[in-house]
């Protein structure tokens, strides 16, 4: 799993590496450029090009000339004359000597290419690359800061700072510095941590190892001074002692920490580390050794004692460079010594192809420059721009080809076989015998891969057993295994152990010699491999247990000489193992070796189980009939309904018991529609839970079925037609159990609601009642006029209507009739939500109406008042108390959804047709969960019962309005608020339909 950190780091790494390759690919293009040469060195003076120095005596300029005009135009730039100079192989210059203007023929020296810094180039490329690696392979501090120190060291390599003095050679210029300073006490902290932390860089003194970057970061912040405030802030007036000086500074800094790195580098070695440190400090040491001592010996003592060297010296001296990044990345990877050969085939083939591609592009473009005159500039981008299409379209299948003549050269006289074994796979998925298949896959894979030897474990049943023809050892014997004698020491799985005559294991260089290195259990149990074996591509084997232990079956193939074990399925499922030994002398297998085998494996596993299902035909076969007859015979005694029935759900067959549960005779079913034969509609979706329907058979009695419908392909009678879909509908009679559960329910809901009913009524009339009274008697001595009057009334309303509350429960529980009359619906809501003002006065909630009439506080003027009271009211048959509970219950409940939102959405809204009356109450809230939908709406089941609330006032709510022969429907998603719509049959008076 990827963490933050470990993202932080690799998106550090990936920036770091960017900047690089932008920097590089800046500073190679200049450098390339550079090997033009123009003969002299100059700079700007009064906007003119002044020569300073004379490198090449035939330009025939002079120290101290002024280039006036090129070619009869005037020269802009050092930049510009630069590129028109190496443009042409001869120019007419006019320039300024001695206070006359002179005119002389310049003539551009030859081309001088630095191929060190090609190759150096070419180093810093590996850099990058080998640290991306790096950081990809190895998760952990170690390989985030080899990362960084790869890509610090490319930054060296690649940056080389090259007049003119512009933007960009003071941003390569950075670049190089930033490399120089840090690379340091980037080495030495790499060196402090790796192959394990030291003690002085334990947990609680990592805050101390950023003070190893305080130098380097006092020397930067003095360069950048120097080179964006020309020493302004922090080093002072720039002089050529105080220049000298830094120099000097950086110097020892240099010096100072290489010191120190090799002071760590030798106290490490002398610690007596454990194999695998001492191995990762041997290729530590492998690589600074073998790169930077030729370095220093062939190039830096020449340059030091100013001795002249060779170009081709030179270019040697810097090609061992190469072994420090492949040596810290190795060690870093530590158990990757086999794959050295593919990442460096790897490494070669796409660094050379990177050279070759800025290698041809510079030439190609070197010659456009210095072939095609400075005026046709349009055509000099064009063939510039499509050389480098075509150089980059050349890329690929020149790293392609560069890859196979590396991998033929790496594997010689194996080369062919290997390659033969990537069309086998397909050879043996037409092989059917399988013995003749075990050993054709067996031979070839010694062969191809120059193994010792291979083996094949095929399952069945429970069991492993082996399919190769080498003796085979008894079970018995495996506990006595003997061990030459005189063994003193080895090294098994990686580990040193010391050996005696009476220990379990053979040294790997004896085993080829063991008497056990010949023999195999005969089986091995399925059930001692775990399920992350079988997941895997190939599992490394271990021989290491301590004395005593039994040995496993991963340890005995080991015993026997095998170093690699690759589990075979087939849709996760097991067929087989196939071990592999090393290579011979002991060789082991890369990870492109282990590749190519798992691609051969996983078709060889395929031709395995298709041989294996072959040599099963005949048994499945008599199974398959043995099972019709006994689903034949299942289908004619099942106690239940059994329909198949086609594409068209027409019935190809059905059993007795279908027939008579639909009351027709069997033989007229056959060919009928479902649907004339069981008239319900729809039927459950294949594969789905049953569904209980409802039907009323022939006599016109109402019956309950449990439907369930699953799909099958019938064989075709053609040999390769397409297979019919068909269909299983299984019926069950389930009338007497509905019907006994509807009873129990409505049993145990009366008995629940009138035991609420009395509890109710006898606890809350008294305090009603009391409130009732009291309220009337403060409204008998309150006049009309005080405001407390309305709130009285108000008072003595609520109590009235919890008294129809009470009231109305007991009705519940009796499902006894209320009177009914006439009701406009709109007035009662505006009703509910009067009584519900004071709840929305101090609630953010905005209220929307959504009504044929508007709302009297939202009425404009006397017009609309008008003609809201000659608009048609919309009227039900109804109790206006009972239906007042209904709405002012669901707006009270829409209210408290919304009791904790900071501002809330109550929407209201009436709706009629010819026949219906529907009312929405939806609100903004965080809605109901899918599950509780079914659930809302029966007694004592709330969501506020931790807020007072008792479960009632839905399951009231719904059975008022079912009483009112109306519905109630609720849409909710989480997050998205509710929505309850009060569907009720509109009343018509019969006057106003006859208008």
């Amino acid at each position: 799993m990827t963490t933050p950190a470990r993202t932080l780091r690799l998106t550090s790494c990936l920036v770091l590496a960017v900047a690089a390759v932008v920097l590089g690919g800046l500073s190679v293009h200049r450098k390339v450029a550079a090997f033009q040469p123009v003969g002299f060195q100059g700079g700007p003076s009064g906007g003119l090009t002044r020569v300073d120095r004379v490198l090449d005596r035939g330009t025939g300029l002079a120290p101290g000339d002024l280039i006036l005009l090129v070619d009869g135009s005037e020269a802009a730039g050092d930049l510009a004359l630069g590129s028109r100079l190496r443009s042409r192989p001869e120019s007419e210059l006019a320039v300024l000597r001695g206070g006359q203007v002179v005119r002389l023929q310049y003539h551009r020296p030859p081309l001088a290419p630095d191929y060190s810094y090609l190759i150096l180039a070419l180093i810093g490329g590996a850099y990058l690359l080998i640290g991306l690696f790096t950081l990809i392979r190895q998760r952990g501090a170690e390989g985030f800061l080899f990362c960084l120190w790869c890509m610090t060291s490319a930054l060296l390599y690649l940056l080389t700072p090259v007049p003119p003095l512009d933007f960009e050679f003071r941003l390569v210029f950075a670049g190089d510095q930033l490399a120089r300073i840090f690379l340091p006490p980037l080495t030495l902290h790499l060196l402090l941590i790796f192959p394990s932390p030291l003690p002085a860089v334990s947990t609680r003194r990592r805050r101390a190892v950023a003070f190893l970057y305080l130098p380097a970061a006092v020397l930067l912040a003095l360069q950048l001074d120097l080179m964006l405030a020309n020493g302004r802030f922090l080093f002072g007036r720039p002089s050529e002692s105080a220049l000298r000086a830094l120099d000097s500074v950086e110097l020892i800094h240099l010096v100072g920490y290489a010191l120190l790195a090799v002071a760590i580098l030798v106290y490490r070695l002398l610690r007596d580390p454990g194999w695998e440190q001492r191995r990762q400090l041997h290729w530590v040491v492998f690589g600074v050794a073998g790169g930077y001592l030729p370095f220093f010996l062939l190039y830096v003592v020449p340059w030091v004692l100013q001795l002249p060297l060779p170009e081709l010296l030179r270019a040697i001296a810097v090609l061992p460079l190469a072994l420090v990044p492949l040596c810290f990345a190795y060690a870093i990877l530590r158990y990757k010594l086999w794959d050295i050969e593919v990442i460096a085939r790897d490494i070669v083939s796409g660094t050379l192809t990177l050279l070759l591609g800025v290698i041809g592009f510079s030439l190609v473009n070197l010659a456009i420059t210095r072939g095609i005159s400075q005026e046709l500039a349009l055509v000099r981008n064009l063939l510039s721009f499509a050389a480098g299409l075509g150089i980059a379209g050349l890329l690929v299948p020149t790293r392609n080809s560069l890859s196979a003549a590396l991998e033929r050269l790496q594997y010689r006289g194996t080369f062919g076989k290997r390659r033969a074994l990537l069309g086998l796979g397909r050879d043996l998925l037409h092989e059917r015998d399988l013995g003749r298949l075990c050993t054709s896959l067996l031979d070839r894979l010694e062969s191809g891969m120059d193994l010792e030897r291979a083996n094949l474990y095929l399952a069945q049943g429970e069991q492993l057993f082996a399919a190769h023809h080498e003796e085979l050892l008894p079970e018995a014997t495996w506990a006595q295994t003997p061990v030459p004698a005189g063994t003193s020491s080895s090294s098994l799985g990686g580990f040193e152990l010391p050996l005696g005559p009476t220990m379990p294991l053979a040294p790997p260089a004896l085993l080829a010699e063991s008497p056990a290195a010949r023999f195999l259990p005969r089986s091995l149990p399925l059930r001692a491999f775990s399920a992350e074996f079988w997941r895997a591509n190939v599992v490394r084997l271990d021989g290491v247990r301590l004395p005593g232990e039994p040995a496993s079956p991963l340890q005995r193939l080991f015993i026997a000489g095998y170093r690699y074990a690759f589990p075979l399925t087939v849709r996760g499922r097991e067929v087989g193992l196939v071990l592999a030994s090393h290579k011979r002398e002991l060789v082991p297998l890369n990870s492109e070796d282990l590749e190519l085998i798992r691609h051969l494996l996983n078709q060889a596993a395929l031709a395995i189980e298709n041989a294996q299902l072959v040599g099963q035909l005949h048994v499945q076969l008599e199974e398959v009939q043995r099972l019709q007859s006994y689903s034949h015979g299942i289908f004619e005694s099942s106690p239940g309904g059994i329909a198949v029935l086609d594409r068209g759900h027409r019935v190809l067959s059905a059993n007795p018991a279908f027939a008579a549960l639909v009351g027709r005779p069997r033989e007229s079913l056959i060919g009928s529609p479902i649907a004339a034969v069981l008239p319900v509609a729809p039927l459950p979706p294949p594969g789905e839970a049953p569904l209980e329907v409802s039907f009323c058979d022939s006599s016109g009695k109402e019956r309950y079925l449990q439907l369930s419908l699953a799909e099958f392909a019938a064989a075709s009678g053609t040999p390769g037609a397409a297979r019919e879909p068909l269909f299983i509908l299984l019926a069950h009679d389930v009338s007497e159990r509905v019907t006994m559960e509807n009873a129990l329910k409505e049993k145990e809901r009366l008995a629940a609601l009138g035991m609420l009913a009395a509890g109710v009524a006898h606890e809350v009339n008294t305090p009603i009642t009391g409130i009732s009274s009291y309220a009337q008697m403060l409204l008998a001595e309150t006049p009309e006029s005080d405001p407390r009057y309305s709130i009285l009334k108000k008072v003595e309303r609520q109590t009235f209507r919890a008294a129809r509350i009470v009231n109305n429960l007991l009705e519940f529980a009796r499902n006894r009739q209320s009177e009914r009359r006439p009701l406009a619906i709109e007035p009662l809501l505006h009703e509910c939500v009067d009584l519900l003002a004071e709840r929305l006065e101090h609630r953010p909630i905005e209220l929307c109406w959504d009504t044929p009439q508007r709302p009297p506080a939202a009425a404009g003027g006397g017009g609309d008042r008008d003609r809201a009271r000659t608009a048609e009211p919309i009227l039900v048959m109804g109790s206006d108390g009972e239906l007042q509970q209904v709405f002012t219950n669901l707006l009270g409940n829409a209210l408290d959804a919304m009791a904790n939102l900071e501002r809330g959405r109550l929407g209201i809204g009436l709706h009629a047709t010819e026949t219906t009356v529907v009312v929405r109450i939806e609100d903004s809230g965080p809605g109901i969960p899918p599950e509780k939908i079914d659930t809302i709406f029966q007694p004592f089941f709330s969501t506020k019962l931790h807020r007072g609330g008792t479960g009632l006032g839905l399951a009231i709510s719904h059975d008022i309005v079912k009483r009112h022969g109306g519905r109630v429907r609720v849409e909710s998603a989480p997050g998205n608020g509710a929505c309850f719509e009060v569907e009720l049959p509109r009343h018509r008076p019969a006057a106003a339909g006859a208008l």
